[in-house]
Order: structure tokens, then C-alpha cells, then sequence
């Protein structure tokens, strides 16, 4: 009984491990190439890649895609407080479900990872640094950043784990 306790707590500690290896590479990679691209562009010049794909130095204020940016500047406390909450909650969901497969646990920590790399620029410069910009002639969609991607890919694989239970559930 000893034994398969210590077995099962070795398995939820790599689980663990696995994901804070994951949060750490997206905050770095994220963090790196919006220094990187603070440090070649100023604000609102760009970089094009080829068709439809521009480097765009974006400063965000406001939430996903600018909501919020042109308020007077509560708007950064107010997003700081949801992206530490957030966070909190996501760290402690994944604490109290280690034992689930780490396919589950995936989603999460892909949102976690992003919300911890936007919550850095928040507090560090008051606003989140954007340079990806995908267009097609005059559609444009809001630029964005690594971590942004991480929160899409996390909220989007969460929602197909909440589909598939529910069909499977119904099925």
C-alpha cells in the first residue's frame, strides 16, 4: 500500500514537473521575441514576412485584441487582478487534479502559461507587447504574441476535452 502510494506521488510529480517545464518555455520564448522585436521596432512599425504576415510592434493596454485600450489607465489594475486570479486558480486546479492524465491537464497549462507571460508585461511596462499581425487585403486581425497563442490553443483544446466528455457522456 506504501509502495503504490509512493509510486502514484512519483507519477503526479513528473506530471507536475512536465507542466511547469512547459509554463517556463512558453513564458521564455514569449517574453525573449517581445523583447526581441521591442528592441528592432518602435511602436507601429512593421516587418513584413511575406503576404499577410507582418512583424508589428503593438502596444496593448487593454485585453485580448484591444478591448478596454482606451480607457484611462484602470483598466491595468483591473486586468492585472483577473490575470492573477486566474493564474491562482489555474495553479491550484492543476494541484488538486495531478492525478489526471496529462492530455487534461494540457489545456490548462498552455492558458496558465500565457496568462503569466501577458501578467508579466502588465505589470513590468502597464501594457502586453503585440507583433504578430496576420491580414488579407484590408481584413486585419488584431496583432498578438506568444503568449496570446497559448491562451487560444489552451482555451480551444479545453473546449474540444468539453465537447468530446459531453458527447461521450450523452452516447
Amino acid at each position: 500500500m506504501l509502495k503504490e502510494y509512493f509510486r502514484r506521488e512519483a507519477s503526479n510529480f513528473l506530471r507536475l514537473g512536465k507542466s511547469l517545464a512547459i509554463v517556463v518555455l512558453i513564458v521564455y520564448f514569449d517574453q525573449a521575441t517581445k523583447q526581441y522585436f521591442n528592441n528592432i521596432l518602435v511602436q507601429g512599425e512593421s516587418i513584413q514576412i511575406f503576404q499577410g504576415l507582418d512583424f508589428t510592434l503593438v502596444y496593448n493596454s487593454g485585453a485580448a485584441f484591444g478591448i478596454l485600450a482606451e480607457h484611462s489607465g484602470w483598466q491595468r489594475w483591473f486586468l492585472i487582478s483577473v490575470s492573477v486570479i486566474a493564474t491562482v486558480g489555474i495553479i491550484v486546479f492543476l494541484y488538486l487534479n495531478r492525478e489526471s492524465e496529462f492530455r487534461y491537464l494540457l489545456p490548462l497549462v498552455l492558458i496558465l502559461s500565457g496568462a503569466f507571460g501577458n501578467l508579466i508585461d502588465r505589470v513590468n511596462l502597464g501594457y502586453v507587447i503585440d507583433f504578430v499581425h496576420f491580414y488579407y487585403k484590408n481584413w486585419s486581425w488584431p496583432a498578438f504574441n506568444i503568449a496570446d497563442s497559448a491562451i487560444f490553443i489552451g482555451a480551444g483544446l479545453l473546449f474540444l476535452h468539453i465537447v468530446k466528455q459531453k458527447n461521450s457522456d450523452s452516447g
